[in-house]
């Protein structure tokens, strides 16, 4: 996924991805969610986050489709609850 947030692109296909987590719900599989830590070749960060109609990422108006979404992040001064799942 591809969105340019305050002139800066956010890439998922050309950024380098830091830590990947997946937020199971074993009540409603629509509120399930992966959330991705990445970094843009210039040193900005965001987060890719994607999920079911529940979700955090969703849109929760009946729909079967999961959403996606880019959100530019300051510097993180922790990986959030990544810290088991780092890549690399």
């Amino acid at each position: 996924m591809k969105k340019i947030i305050d002139g800066v692109t956010c890439d998922t296909e050309k950024a380098k991805l830091l830590a990947e987590k997946f937020f199971p719900d074993k009540n409603d599989k629509k509120k399930e969610y992966t959330e991705a830590l990445y970094i843009t070749k210039s040193g900005k960060y965001f987060i890719y986050g994607k999920g079911g109609q529940n979700s955090a990422y969703g849109n929760g108006f009946g729909t079967t489709e999961v959403s996606e979404k880019i959100n530019l992040i300051k510097k993180p001064t922790h990986t959030r609850d990544f810290s088991h799942e780092l890549v690399g």
